[in-house]
């Protein structure tokens, strides 16, 4: 008695022509007068959602099924190129055909969800705000941020034998007992020592800001004083990390009396404080100051992200 493997292909190719045929039919395809059938439905018009994700899902198993044929000896997977994703881009995730076919039924599996979304009949704020969520679970999905399904933190991990993974572990207790994602390290850097080392000192504040003023490095400054004002959600120091890349100690040598805002971390007490509030004790009274230290009737001003709208 002969046994006849099951073919994985060609049961899904079967299965995606009868899916295609009732999604052609469904979308107007076939031509009701000359096949002699009524007229489609009037509730047609709406069924164009489902009829939308049905096709990105179609679209989804066809490229799904590259894996099959990655992972079932004898059908084999002709060669891909890389991924456009950067996450996917090196060659380890190309060598092996079942990490190769885990990246391509990933990305056709985010791309399905997004089509579905689009199609969603949803006005645009919730659509972006469902969009939003979407991303988040879709990245945290990834192949990539899983050990097991990652080719290359595997091979880091033998290279190294198994030094990365320690590592690894060290800084999620690390996060975990902070309480928050670090992005960098946090003991690496330390204001006044190898941030902020540009010579100056507060001299005004309020309940909002402190303002700062440089120390002059030239023999002569300009008669006119320059007023910076970074974005609220970031620390003054932005514009003066090291030397090399310091706007504030740049602007300094070329003979410009600089003061910049330091703004407060906002904490239960200022939430009473307006969009007024922020401007006029923040930005108009550093104005204000500026002009009364230098003695100027001018002020040059320079914003970036909120600070300058």
């Amino acid at each position: 008695m002969t046994t006849h493997t099951p073919d994985p292909s060609k049961w899904l190719a079967d299965l995606l022509a009868g899916q295609q045929e009732m999604v052609r039919i469904l979308g107007g395809g076939a031509d009701p007068a000359a096949s002699g059938e009524d007229a489609p439905p009037p509730a047609l018009p709406f069924m164009s959602p489902w009829v939308e994700g049905t096709k990105a899902m179609l679209a989804w198993q066809q490229q799904a099924s590259s894996w099959w044929k990655g992972a079932l000896p004898g059908l084999g997977m002709g060669a891909q190129s890389p991924a456009a994703d950067r996450r996917f881009a090196a060659e380890a995730w190309r060598n092996d055909p079942r990490f190769e076919g885990l990246t391509q039924s990933y990305l056709g599996l985010s791309d399905m969800v997004r089509k579905n979304l689009d199609a969603a009949p949803l006005e645009g704020r919730s659509k972006a705000q469902w969009g939003f969520v979407l991303r988040q679970v879709v990245d945290a999905l990834s192949p990539a941020n899983c050990l097991a399904t990652n080719p290359e933190a595997l091979q880091t991990a033998l290279d190294s034998g198994g030094a990365s993974l320690v590592e690894g572990m060290r800084l999620f207790v690390q996060d975990f007992a902070r309480g928050r994602v670090s992005m960098t390290d946090d003991s690496a850097f330390e204001v006044g020592r190898n941030v902020a080392t540009t010579p100056g000192s507060v001299v005004f504040e309020n309940d909002l800001i402190q303002l700062i003023q440089y120390a002059p490095t030239t023999a002569k400054v300009h008669e006119r004083p320059l007023l910076i004002v970074p974005p609220c959600i970031n620390k003054y120091y932005i514009l003066d990390l090291q030397p090399d890349n310091s706007l504030v100690a740049h602007a300094v040598a070329q003979g410009h009396t600089v003061f910049l805002v330091s703004w407060r971390n906002a904490g239960p007490e200022q939430g009473k404080l307006g969009w007024d509030d922020y401007l006029e004790q923040g930005v108009v009274q550093a104005i204000d100051v500026a002009l009364a230290i230098s003695g100027a009737d001018r002020v040059n001003t320079l914003g970036f992200c909120i600070g300058g709208t």
